[in-house]
Order: C-alpha cells, then structure tokens, then sequence
C-alpha cells in the first residue's frame, strides 16, 4: 500500500512538474519573440476571430432565410395585406428590418440613375450634333459635353450601387448628403428665376 501512494505521488509531481517545464518553456520562446511577432500573432488572431464570427452570422442568415420562404399565394397576399391595409400587418409575417431602408434607398437610388441618364443623353446628343455638324464645333462646348457625360455615368454607377447598399449608417449618411444637395440646386435655380 506504501507503494501505491509513493507511485500516484510521484506521478502528481512529475506531472506539476511538466507543467511547470511547458510553462518555462513557453516564458523561454514569448521572451525570445520581438513586439512585432507578438502584434502579428495578436492580428492573426484577431482575423481569424473575425472571420469565424462572419462565417457564423452568414450559417445563422441562411438558416432564417430557408425558414420564412413564403409559398407564392402567401406572397401576393402579403403584396395585397402591404397594399390596401398596411396598419394592420399579419401577425405571423414581420416585414424585414431592411424596409424601412428602403424608403430612403429606391427614391435616391432611383433620382441618382434617372438623373444621370437624362445628362448622359444630353451629353451624347450634344456630342451627335457637333460630329453631324447640326452644332457649330466649339471645343469649350465640347469638352463640356465629356465631362458632362462622364460625370452622368459616375451618377448612374452610383445609384445603381446605392440601391444595393445595406448598411444603415451608410445610407442615412448618403441620403442627407444627396437631399443636401438637392434643395441646394433647387434653391440656386429658384434664386436665378426670380
């Protein structure tokens, strides 16, 4: 019996005592590490934290979506429940958190498009007078005309990629900057017609 406890004795000590010796042996390498291995390994792991807490939130997204896939008549009824009796919503149907977004993004996104084709077209049909020789060629006019036309394509490539836009604070920024803008040009246009 003497015999049984010296062996389980010296068993917990050599097993503190490897503890102590991993211990000893992970001070020895953190002290021969400089503080730009330890920031790297810091931001690897702060990376892959990240990403598995994306991965999981994008596991956690699809599983919802599968969830609440409506059938095709629960959709039209929810077109015509959104339609003519918005104030009382199904009680099992909850519209997504990205509806109330939408009201600022399809209006912008749309003036932003609209707006940019209308000056592309001007800028083209400019351009097609001058080459047919309908407009005298006036190289001030003329570059006017490209840039016009460059600055509507950049307005259109941008409403397009607001309309996709999902971030909230991202299109409440956007939106007060465009609105801004707007009522600007409108009172500057109401200013030269008095």
């Amino acid at each position: 019996m003497g015999n049984r406890n010296k062996g389980k004795n010296n068993q917990k000590r050599s097993g503190r005592n490897t503890a102590k010796q991993k211990g000893q042996i992970i001070d020895t390498k953190c002290n021969t590490w400089s503080k730009e291995q330890f920031v790297e390994l810091q931001a690897e792991a702060y990376y892959l934290a990240m990403k598995r807490i994306e991965m999981e939130k994008a596991k956690e997204g699809e599983g919802e979506k599968s969830k609440t896939k409506l059938k095709w008549w629960e959709s039209i009824l929810m077109f015509l429940n959104v339609l003519f009796f918005p104030w009382k919503m199904l009680g099992k149907r909850r519209l997504r958190k990205q509806i109330y977004d939408g009201l600022l993004v399809i209006p912008i996104s749309s003036l932003l498009q609209v707006g940019g084709t209308a000056t592309w077209l001007i800028g083209a049909v400019g351009l097609f007078l001058m080459i047919i020789k309908k407009l005298e060629f006036n190289f001030n006019a003329c570059i006017f005309l490209i840039l016009l036309q460059l600055l509507s394509s950049i307005m259109i490539a941008s409403g397009k990629a607001f309309g996709e836009e999902k971030d909230s604070t991202i299109i409440y920024a956007y939106s007060a900057s465009f609105l801004a803008l707007v009522s600007c040009i409108i009172n500057i246009v109401a200013i030269f017609l008095r």
